[in-house]
């Protein structure tokens, strides 16, 4: 009777062991494959929060770990000319255009949201956004590539995506605003058919909203009678440009004086300049209007810079100043060098 219940408890033994095994395996098949890309998404976002948090001086030296989620959009095909061999990617299937516009209208809230919604700034240069030294430049951070299988021609259906229409009339999930709404903005396109390719805010947290007649659809190869589908990079742009007064306010505190103090400090200021004056000479005083003339000009060089990247999502002033802007351009170098001098992305 002894030895029987010891066969009982090994057997017992060895039936936890592989439930136990089979649980493992379960687990490592859910983590690594059906929620990768929100762990991916988020350890981007927690080194978002980080650079974001950094000291300006260093900021730039603290690393993005966001890597670009490659999606096939599908009705059962593979994707297989958008692809090369090896390269690992998830599969949406969908039944109809409105999946197609559901899937990208998610994924863009998604991509905001992950770089901080436009309140951080990611990409600026300490000496150019504190004195005006130097150019600015966009840099981008590609959150998907997106491809459209073949299966999806046999009903038009990128030709019919509107993903403008969805966006206004569609609520994101879990809240009882549109998606337009999320943004800060309105339906407001006469022509509804115009595609969504943009969406900025300026300093003030406002988010400004574009459209283009560009739309998501079938291209043909001049000479041949193959047609393919144009596959998409959904990226976050970021650039920003100081004001002239703000790169003086800075080079004067740094200089050791203050502002505020009217009156009172006015005296000390022009003896402080005298006392310049006759220690070095009129050649430092000479010098120094030279280098704030060049100071002054590299301002004003790169608030035209960030006026024509964000011209189309921002106006005036506000255009200006630079913008955070999530948009969809076609996967061809030439279009994401039209909005993108660097990429961080992985």
């Amino acid at each position: 009777m002894e030895l029987k219940n010891k066969h009982g408890i090994a057997n017992l033994i060895v039936a936890l062991i592989v439930l136990l095994a089979g649980f493992a395996v379960l687990m490592w098949f859910f983590l690594g494959f059906l929620w990768g890309q929100n762990i991916d998404k988020e350890t981007c976002h927690q080194s978002v929060i980080l650079r974001g948090t950094s000291p300006s001086m260093t900021q730039n030296y603290v690393p993005l770990k966001c890597k670009t989620q490659k999606y096939c959009v599908t009705k059962g095909g593979n994707c297989e000319d958008s692809f090369g061999e090896g390269e690992k990617f998830a599969k949406v299937k969908v039944r109809n255009s409105e999946d197609i516009e559901q899937f990208l209208a998610r994924e863009m809230v998604d991509c905001w949201n992950m770089m901080g919604q436009g309140k951080i700034s990611l990409f600026a240069s300490y000496w150019t956004s504190n004195y005006g030294i130097g150019t600015v430049y966009p840099t981008c951070v590609i959150c998907d590539r997106v491809a459209f299988d073949k299966s999806l021609k046999q009903e038009n259906l990128l030709e019919n995506v509107n993903l403008w229409n969805y966006m206004g009339t569609h609520k994101v999930s879990g809240k009882e605003i549109s998606y337009l709404e999320y943004f800060g903005g309105s339906v407001s396109a006469k022509d509804t058919n115009f595609d969504i390719s943009g969406l900025g805010t300026d300093d003030k947290g406002n988010v400004k909203l574009t459209t283009t007649t560009e739309k998501i659809a079938l291209t043909a190869e001049q000479g041949t009678t193959q047609e393919k589908y144009e596959d998409l990079d959904l990226l976050f742009m970021q650039i920003s440009a100081p004001s002239s007064s703000g790169v003086i306010k800075n080079t004067l505190k740094d200089a050791g004086l203050t502002f505020g103090a009217g009156a009172v400090l006015a005296p000390k200021f022009i003896s402080a300049a005298g006392g310049a004056v006759r220690a070095a000479g009129w050649w430092t005083l000479v010098g120094v209007a030279l280098a704030g003339g060049y100071q002054q000009y590299s301002v004003y060089a790169n608030r035209g810079i960030t006026a024509s990247y964000c011209g189309d999502v921002s106006v005036g002033s506000e255009a200006r100043d630079g913008c955070s802007v999530v948009r969809t351009v076609n996967h061809e170098a030439s279009d994401i060098e039209q909005y993108c001098q660097v990429v961080e992305s992985i």
